[in-house]
């Protein structure tokens, strides 16, 4: 393959997110920017809310059935997991 590395670059020098998508969002909701994190995905998103939020030890409450990389990532977390059956 010949391909120069720049070429394959897929960060920034953006830290946390698109600079006017930050600072738009920020004024739309009176904070400063550095106080925003925007994530790739909502995969991304669930795993900076739930290591923002959970210790190791902490018991979480996850329903079943479930989205199977929320129970994984509460367990890489260290939580202690409950589970409670889905009303449908």
């Amino acid at each position: 393959m010949r391909a120069d590395l720049d070429e394959l670059e897929i960060t920034s020098d953006f830290g946390y997110g698109y600079p006017p998508l930050v600072t738009a969002l920020a004024a739309r909701i009176g904070v400063s920017s550095d106080s925003l994190v925007t994530a790739a995905g909502t995969l991304f998103a669930n795993h900076l809310a739930m290591a923002a939020l959970i210790d190791p030890g902490d018991e979480v409450l996850i329903e079943h059935p479930t989205y199977e990389p929320l129970l994984a990532l509460a367990r890489y977390l260290g939580a202690v997991i409950k589970r409670f059956p889905a009303q449908f």
